[in-house]
Order: C-alpha cells, then structure tokens, then sequence
C-alpha cells in the first residue's frame, strides 16, 4: 500500500492539480484580472473564472488532508467532494456574510465594478444569478426596521443557509439525510 494510501495515479493527478493551480493562480489569474475583457466580464462567468485556481488549491489542501485524516487514505474522489466542499464552505457561507457587501437591503449594487475584480465576488455571481428572473429583484418584504429585496434576503440568507445543508448532505456520507428521515419520522 502507498504510504497516506495515495497511489501512483493519485499522487500523479496531485501534480497536475498542483500545476494548475500555480499557473492559474499567479500567471492567468494577474492577466486576466487586468484585461479590459475581464473587468466588463458577467459574474456569472468572472466568479468561475477567477476562482477555479483556488478551487483546486482547496482541493489539494483540504480536501487532501480531509481524506487521508478521516478515511485513513486517499482517493480522487473524496479528495474533490471534501476539497470542494470547504470551498463552498468559506466562499458561500463566510465570504458572503464578510463586509463589504455587493448590494444594499434593497438589491441596489453598491460597489462599482470599474477597474477592480468585484465582478469575481461570490455576493455578484450570485446578484447576477439572482436576476436571471427579474421580477425576483422587484418583491420587497416590509419589516418594521427597513425594507429588504428578495434578492438581498436569497443571496445573504438563503445562499450560505442552503451552503450548510448542501455540506451537511455530502459530507455526512448520508448520515444526515437518514438523521432527518428520522425526525419526519419522529424517531428522535
């Protein structure tokens, strides 16, 4: 047995990840990032765009260390699930709950692309999103301290909330689905 149970072709895949992701990182992502192209770039694509390097840095690194830590060995596949996983944990739960936000209370952007990468921001690909269905923008739910858009409530609420329970899915191994099978059931 390899040693961490990582095997020739893993280690192998491990490098050309490790490859990209350097190249990606500090060669493309600098290029790009002061393109004219990039900066007029939707978010829908820029996000993807500019963090699919970092992606796989967590990939290697947490999602590496997760697996040969909780499984006792490597494979491609739990290392990309869990290395994913916390990818989606920091970028859509606590890079979105982070200042400075990408709209107000009521879905006006506030923070003016113009020469600067906020169109890579997770809080803008998910505005833009989010506004594939326009009317969403238009419903305001009253409170009695100020108004919120949907969209504010969708993207800073229900994004990292459904981020939560999307991990909770994947990386409980199905453990929690049946723990809430079990609660409909009323067996806890």
């Amino acid at each position: 047995m390899a040693r961490f149970g990582i095997d020739k072709g893993e280690r192998n895949f491990l490098i050309a990840l490790f490859i990209f992701a350097l190249v990606d990182t500090l060669v493309a992502v600098p290029l790009i990032t002061s393109s004219s192209f990039f900066v007029n770039l939707s978010p829908l694509f820029a996000y993807p765009l500019y963090n699919i390097g970092f992606i796989a840095i967590s990939v290697l690194t947490f999602g590496t260390l997760l697996a040969v830590l909780m499984h006792k060995k490597y494979d491609i596949k739990t290392g990309l699930i869990e290395g994913i996983s916390v990818w989606i944990g920091f970028s859509w739960i606590f890079d979105l709950w982070q200042p400075p936000f990408y709209i107000d209370n009521l879905a006006h952007v506030i923070i003016d692309g113009g020469a600067t990468a906020s169109n890579t921001a997770v809080d803008a690909f998910w505005y833009s999103v989010f506004n594939l269905i326009p009317q969403l923008k238009e419903i305001i739910i009253p409170t009695p301290f100020m108004n919120f858009s949907l969209v504010y409530l969708l993207i800073y609420g229900a994004v990292p909330v459904g981020a939560v329970f999307i991990l909770a899915i994947v990386l409980s191994e199905g453990k929690f689905m049946k723990y809430i099978g079990n609660v409909f059931k009323g067996k806890t």
